[in-house]
């Protein structure tokens, strides 16, 4: 079966996809904050574009690839943008391995899961 990816496909609709643009827009401007310019995720953009959100989120956190840096989101007291939130916010549309291990990042940094 054939699946179609990339950002081109996200329903701009889709609260996951709003959400996911909130936590991305969270996440620029603390590292902008951080780097004295304005600064971009430019790999997560590029991965975005080429997978589109859900695949980026499943994909990266299955994978632990580089993600959005959970510790300079909770360290902002934002843990709410991270990945990891948004994940297991929206934990019925995620496979059970990226979910939980979702959850397990959120609770080593004693963070509360958000309730679905």
């Amino acid at each position: 079966m054939c699946q179609l990816v990339g950002s081109a496909n996200d329903d701009p609709n889709d609260r996951l996809v709003r959400d996911f643009y909130e936590t991305l827009a969270a996440y620029e401007q603390l590292l902008t904050e951080k780097n004295g310019q304005t600064t971009s995720a430019s790999r997560t953009r590029q991965k975005i574009a080429n997978k589109g959100v859900y695949q980026s989120l499943s994909n990266g956190l299955a994978a632990r690839l580089r993600q959005m840096d959970l510790r300079l989101l909770v360290e902002a007291n934002l843990p709410e943008y991270t990945a990891e939130y948004l994940v297991t916010r929206y934990a019925d549309r995620f496979p059970l391995d990226v979910v939980a291990l979702a959850r397990e990042r959120l609770t080593s940094h004693r963070i509360a899961l958000p309730k679905n």
